[in-house]
């Protein structure tokens, strides 16, 4: 065989990068805008068929596919109302909207309402990868750079849609799909570890982890071996931070965290605290809490609390909390936590916030502190495994929304 001939069959072999053929809405679909129709119900029989709504498309959340809606309708003969067949395309007309919810496909023959455009097919395309598409930030980017709010049927007909071959586009639905199947799989599995969460904090701070009898106290149930204590006799300090002067530039060039309540993100620590140096702290009158020990907001978000990781100062709406020998730091985090509705009431207070005898005089059960740490420790494991979900999902997130963009602007090999 000669070299040409090597080249070539090399060339076919290995060469084989799929283009998008762009092509014209018009020539894809034929928009249908929906119609208020003169009579609905919620009734249904078998002279009835949905009634898709904009509502509707919020109801099916992240399911592409819209198998109920909140109205039915009687088709008449001589009715206007547009009705679609199953598997048809359907977008709402508002931008806003499908950002918020994405393109959706009909279970079965439905009409649809006004505010709702559908997309009925006019070649053998895969309905679910032009809904990918009409989802995606790349086609909602376009309606960006036209600015327009409501989604205009000569925006459709006009629009370059990226189409590769119909297997190119099967492929492509595959592999979002399974995307898609893991998030919402892992969105279940964190919801019932929140549950389970929930559950936990509170059976373990009324019933403990071990085998005993039970005393009834001014906060309920508890243990027998357990005893009730305020939560200033508790604390070997429990104060407030300060705020340095931002007018002085050289207090902010320091190596001390300065802990301010925007950096308590959730029952995490953020990542862009500011630092400070000691004499900042001294002239603020702030104070360094050491590490192991507790954070609590006390104006805004009240009762936000954290476990320090490092030496850190704090800002003057956080108080900062050094317990006692007999109190886990850990223990009174959790139970904190479990306290969130207790903390709410003082979030709707003109500022919201707690004062410093209000959080003290919170009654905390006291089990021995073996038992304390047990029951951290039960906590501890079930938020790992629900922080290790998120960050799962988060990551599924991230790497479909990548694959999104490459695959609808740059194509597939295949």
């Amino acid at each position: 065989m000669s070299e040409g001939n090597n080249q070539r069959e090399r060339t076919n072999r290995f060469d084989c990068t799929m283009s998008f053929q762009y092509v014209k809405g018009e020539n894809i679909f034929t928009p249908v805008r929906g119609k208020k129709p003169l009579e609905v119900t919620q009734d249904s029989d078998k002279n009835q068929i949905m009634l898709i709504t904009p509502e509707d498309f919020k109801d099916a959340r992240s399911d592409i596919i819209i198998k109920t809606s909140r109205h039915n309708v009687l088709i008449q003969p001589g009715s206007s109302l547009p009705v679609l067949y199953q598997n048809s395309l359907i977008i709402p007309s508002k931008k806003s909207l499908l950002k918020m919810t994405g393109a959706k496909i009909t279970s079965c023959n439905a009409g649809i309402d006004a505010g709702v455009i559908g997309l009925p097919l006019k070649r053998d395309d895969n309905v679910t990868y032009l809904c990918y598409y009409l989802g995606s930030p790349v086609f909602l980017e376009c309606l960006e750079k036209e600015n327009l709010k409501d989604i205009s049927t000569r925006f459709l007909l006009n629009h370059q849609f990226p189409v590769p071959p119909r297997d190119i586009q099967d492929i492509i639905v595959k592999l979002l799909q399974t995307i898609d199947v893991t998030i919402n799989d892992t969105d279940r599995i964190i919801r019932r570890t929140h549950d389970a969460l929930k559950g936990l904090l509170q059976g373990l701070f009324s019933n403990g982890v071990r085998k005993t009898a039970f005393i009834e106290t001014e906060i309920g149930r508890i243990p027998d071996t357990w005893e009730v204590r305020s939560l200033h006799s508790l604390c070997q300090i429990l104060k407030k931070g300060g705020t340095p002067s931002k007018s002085i530039s050289n207090y902010w060039q320091g190596d001390i965290a300065w802990v301010a309540p925007s950096d308590i993100v959730g029952r995490k620590m953020g990542d862009d605290m500011e630092f400070v140096t000691k004499e900042a702290i001294d002239s603020a009158g702030s104070w360094i809490v050491p590490a192991k020990n507790i954070l609590v907001v006390r104006k805004g978000d009240v009762g936000a609390a954290v476990i320090t990781e490092e030496d850190m100062a704090i800002h003057n709406d956080i108080y900062g909390i050094i317990p006692v020998a007999e109190l886990e730091p850990l223990y009174l985090y959790w139970y904190l936590f479990k306290k969130e509705r207790y903390f709410t009431r003082f979030r709707y207070e003109s500022p919201p916030t707690i004062s410093r005898k209000e959080l003290g005089s919170l009654l905390i059960p006291l089990p021995p502190r073996d038992e304390q740490r047990q029951i951290a420790s039960v906590m501890n494991t079930l938020d790992k495994k629900l922080e290790h979900e998120h960050r799962y999902k988060n990551q599924m997130i991230t790497l479909r929304e990548v694959l999104v963009k490459s695959l609808f602007i740059d194509g597939i090999k295949k």
